[in-house]
C-alpha cells in the first residue's frame, strides 16, 4: 500500500478486512521502502476482528509517485476467510485529530479471491427406471444402479492438501434422496438381525463403495439417518493418499432376490445428491454441496394429489383413474399424512385396463385403518397414484365431500395430464 496525499504524524491510519477476520493475537507491522523506508506507522490496537488502527509517526508520511515508495503490511494474519467464490478485502482510510479534515486518503483492493482448491462431482450418475408392473421394488432393467465420484485436488491454487493417515483424512458422502428402501437390510428375509439398527454391514448388502483405481486401500462405512439420508464414511488408508475416484453400487433387496419382493420397500423416483466434507486431524472443509448424482424415474403416470380429507360421519374421499389408452398397468398408492409420516408405500390398489374407471377410494380408507388412524376424527393427507400406463392416458379423478355442506363434492387439483372439472355430483 502506498499514501495518495501526506499523512499527517499522529493521524489514525485505519485498515478494514471485508471477507475474513483478523487474528488479534497477531502484531500486524507497516514496513517502509523506498523514500517511506525512514517514515512509517505505529500499530496503535484492533477495534473487533474486522479493524487495525496505526498511529502516523512523528514527521508524517510523504505521499510520492513512484511505486517504489510503499509500505508493506505484514504480521497480520486472516481467519474465518470466505468460502469458495468469495473474496478478503482490504478498505484503509486515515482519520485527521482535526474535525474539520475528518477522513481522508481512502483507498481499497482485493487480497485475494477464494477458489475450491478441493472439488468434486459425479463421472457416472444414478439413472434407472423403476418397474410399476414390478410393484416398484426392481428396475425395468436387471442389476444394480451405479454412481461414480471423482474428487480433485486442485494443487494449481495453492500446493497438495496432505490427505493420507498420517493426517487420520476422511472424507464424508452424504447422500439425499429417497433411500428408506436402504431399511430392507435389516430385515431377517434379507439376511438381516431386524433389530430395528441398521449397522453398516447390513447397508452394505445393499450400497457398496469402492475405489475405482485403489491408491491405499481406504475403507469405508455405512450409517442412515432417520430422515433417510445416507452417509458413507471414507477412511484413508495408508500413506499413498486418498483413493479420489470412488464407484457407489446401489443394489435394492429386492433387485438382489426378486423372489423375496413382497417383502421389499418400493422405490420412489426422484433425483438424489452428495454433500461432501473432508477432515484431518486438525482441519475440516466442504468439498462440494448438493452435487447431482443422478435420478430414477417410473415407467409410466405418476400423479400427486396434494390434500385429502377424510371422516367417518362428515368427510369423504373420492379418487378414481381413469385409462384412455391401450395399455393394462397395475396401479399404486403412496399416502402420506399432514404430518409427512407415510401410512402406506407402493401399496397395490387394482390394476388399470384400456377404457376403465376404477376407483381406488376404498384402498386408501382400508390404508388408514390398517395404519391405526382414528377415524372419527380428521384425517388430512396426500395422495400420489402411480400407474404402469404413459401418463398422457391417465387421468386422476380426486375430491373430498361434506356431509355437512350438503354432501358437496370439493374437486381438489393434481397434476393429471388432463383434469376435467365437472359439477358437483
Amino acid at each position: 500500500m502506498k499514501p495518495n496525499v501526506t499523512n499527517v504524524e499522529q493521524d489514525v491510519l485505519i485498515i478494514q478486512v471485508a471477507g475474513a477476520k483478523f487474528d488479534t493475537t497477531a502484531t500486524p507491522v507497516l514496513t517502509g521502502a523506498g523514500a517511506n523506508a525512514a517514515q512509517g506507522y505505529d500499530f496503535f490496537d484492533y477495534q473487533g476482528e474486522d479493524t487495525i488502527r496505526f498511529r502516523v509517526k512523528s514527521g508524517g508520511v510523504t505521499a510520492t509517485a513512484l511505486a517504489a515508495d510503499h509500505f508493506v503490511l505484514s504480521g497480520a494474519k486472516l481467519k474465518s476467510v470466505a468460502g469458495a467464490g468469495g473474496k478478503v478485502t482490504l478498505n484503509s482510510k486515515v482519520v485527521s485529530l482535526n474535525p474539520v479534515i475528518g477522513e481522508y486518503d481512502k483507498g481499497s483492493f482485493d487480497v485475494l479471491k477464494v477458489a475450491a482448491q478441493v472439488a468434486v462431482e459425479a463421472t457416472t450418475s444414478l439413472s434407472k427406471t423403476v418397474a410399476t408392473a414390478k410393484a416398484r421394488k426392481q428396475f425395468t432393467t436387471n442389476g444394480a444402479d451405479t454412481f461414480v465420484t471423482e474428487i480433485t485436488n486442485n494443487t494449481a491454487y495453492f500446493a497438495a492438501l496432505t490427505v493420507d493417515s498420517a493426517k487420520a483424512a476422511k472424507v464424508s458422502y452424504v447422500l439425499s434422496g429417497d433411500w428408506s428402501f436402504v431399511r430392507d437390510a435389516d430385515k431377517t428375509t434379507f439376511g438381516g438381525n431386524a433389530n430395528g439398527a441398521l449397522s453398516s454391514a447390513e447397508i452394505a448388502t445393499i450400497v457398496t463403495a469402492t475405489p475405482v483405481a485403489v491408491v491405499g486401500a481406504d475403507t469405508f462405512a455405512y450409517s442412515l439417518s432417520a430422515d433417510n439420508k445416507l452417509t458413507v464414511t471414507q477412511t484413508v488408508v495408508g500413506v499413498a493418499g486418498l483413493d479420489t475416484d470412488v464407484s457407489f453400487s446401489v443394489n435394492p433387496a429386492a433387485v438382489n432376490d426378486p423372489t423375496k419382493a413382497a417383502s421389499a420397500t418400493a422405490l420412489n423416483a426422484g433425483a438424489f445428491a452428495a454433500d461432501v466434507t473432508a477432515t484431518t486431524d486438525d482441519s475440516a472443509f466442504a468439498v462440494g454441496s448438493a452435487v447431482e448424482i443422478g435420478a430414477w424415474k417410473i415407467d409410466g403416470s405418476v400423479v400427486k394429489v396434494p390434500y385429502l380429507v377424510l371422516q367417518d360421519g362428515r368427510f369423504g374421499t373420492v379418487v378414481t383413474v381413469s385409462n384412455s389408452g391401450s395399455r393394462t398397468g397395475e396401479i399404486l398408492l403412496d399416502i402420506v399424512d399432514e404430518a409427512g409420516v407415510s401410512i402406506a408405500s407402493g401399496l397395490v390398489a387394482g390394476s388399470s385396463t384400456p377404457g376403465s374407471i376404477v376407483n381406488v377410494s376404498g384402498k386408501i380408507k382400508d390404508a388408514l385403518v390398517a395404519k391405526g388412524k382414528d377415524l372419527k376424527a380428521v384425517n388430512k393427507f396426500s395422495v400420489t397414484v402411480t400407474t404402469n400406463v404413459p401418463a398422457a392416458e391417465v387421468l386422476v379423478y380426486s375430491a373430498y365431500t361434506d356431509s355437512q355442506n350438503g354432501g358437496e363434492r370439493a374437486i381438489v387439483n393434481n397434476d393429471s395430464a388432463v383434469q376435467t372439472k365437472g359439477p358437483a355430483l
